[in-house]
Order: structure tokens, then C-alpha cells, then sequence
């Protein structure tokens, strides 16, 4: 994959993760609520095509990725207001990611659902590692423990003190979360050009 693709992929990812409260249990709920919608999507994709309404899927889709959104979201507000109150807009940002990266990079619209599934089953591994990884490091650097979501709000298991190095703080900011992205970004930038480098060279012997 060319360096910009990986940087509009990436981006689609961490719109949504910079402006996300840096708690590991948000990161759980957006991976579910990603893959379970990223997956219904594809479902859709292939419905629509059988029952020849294809042609009005780049309007359907959004609709309904919005409306499935809008579902979960009701649900979160039933299992617990506090976080659903502290997510907010989030859910809907995510819900542009899902569509751009739906659409991103799309397989021929006549493979097979099987095929279309597990061609775009990394998608959800990324997003699920990325979101999951980004959210681990900030909850341990801005809080100094481990957040997972229950119907009380979040139960934190504190690792450390954090009192005591005030200055990590800033990770758990927005400012902090942009930092953070921007080495995630630099580091899959760097790995990518090492990545097609070495392939080069194969492909020259």
C-alpha cells in the first residue's frame, strides 16, 4: 500500500481517537461498535446488490451506517448514561471513518460475499489493534492506570501514582493524543517505506 493511502487509512482511524476521552474501556466500546457495524455494512453492500438496489447504495449506505449508530448509541445510553454522556459526537465521527474506509480501496462489487468478508476482515483487526493499543497508552500515561467500561461509568485499576508526575497528564490531552498520532503515523510511514525497499531489492536481484 503507497505511503498515501497509509496516511489517509491512518487518518480515518485517529479522527476518531483524538477527540475520544484517552481511556482504554472507551477504546473497547468504539472497536465493538466498529466491527459489528463495519461488518453489518458489508452485509448490506451485498442485500442491496441482490435485490438490484446497488445503484442507490451510496445513499443507502450512510443512512444506514447513521441509523446503526444511532441504535448503538441508545443502547450505551441503557447500559450506562455516564459514558455514554462522556462519548458524545464521538460515535458519529466514527461512523464517517466506517464509511470512508468502507468505501476506501473497494473490492469489485462482484466477488463474492465470502471473498468481500475476508478481504476487508483486516480493516476491522487494524482499527480494533490501533484503537486498542492507542487507547491502552494513553490511559496508562495520562492516568496512570487501566479504564473498562460497566453500567456505574468506568472501573479504573490504577497502576501508579499519577499525583506524583503530574507532566504525564499531558498525554491524556488532545494535544497529547495528536502527539501520540503523530508517531503512530511516523512509524507506519517508516515501516512501510522499509517494508516496499526491501521488496524492491528482491524484485532487482
Amino acid at each position: 500500500m503507497s505511503n498515501k493511502k497509509l496516511l489517509i487509512y491512518f487518518s480515518t482511524i485517529l479522527a476518531t481517537l483524538i477527540p475520544c476521552p484517552g481511556h482504554f474501556g472507551f477504546g473497547i466500546i468504539l472497536a465493538v461498535v466498529f466491527d459489528i457495524i463495519f461488518i453489518l455494512s458489508i452485509l448490506a453492500k451485498h442485500l442491496f446488490i441482490k435485490i438490484k438496489i446497488d445503484e442507490y447504495s451510496k445513499i443507502l449506505q450512510p443512512v444506514m451506517i447513521c441509523s446503526l449508530v444511532t441504535f448503538f448509541y441508545i443502547m450505551l445510553v441503557f447500559f450506562s448514561p455516564v459514558l455514554a454522556m462522556q462519548l458524545s459526537f464521538i460515535l458519529y465521527i466514527q461512523a464517517f471513518s466506517i464509511y470512508l474506509q468502507l468505501f476506501m480501496f473497494e473490492p469489485d462489487a462482484e466477488i463474492s460475499l465470502k471473498d468481500d468478508l475476508s478481504s476487508q476482515f483486516y480493516k476491522c483487526v487494524l482499527f480494533t489493534s490501533v484503537t486498542l493499543a492507542f487507547t491502552f497508552v494513553r490511559d496508562i500515561l495520562g492516568y496512570g492506570c487501566i479504564s473498562f467500561p460497566t453500567h456505574a461509568g468506568l472501573y479504573s485499576i490504577s497502576l501508579f501514582n499519577i499525583k506524583s508526575l503530574t507532566f504525564m497528564n499531558f498525554f491524556a490531552s488532545i494535544p497529547g493524543a495528536s502527539i501520540i498520532c503523530a508517531v503512530i503515523i511516523s512509524a507506519v510511514l517508516y515501516f512501510n517505506n522499509l517494508k516496499q525497499s526491501r521488496l524492491s531489492g528482491d524484485s532487482d536481484e
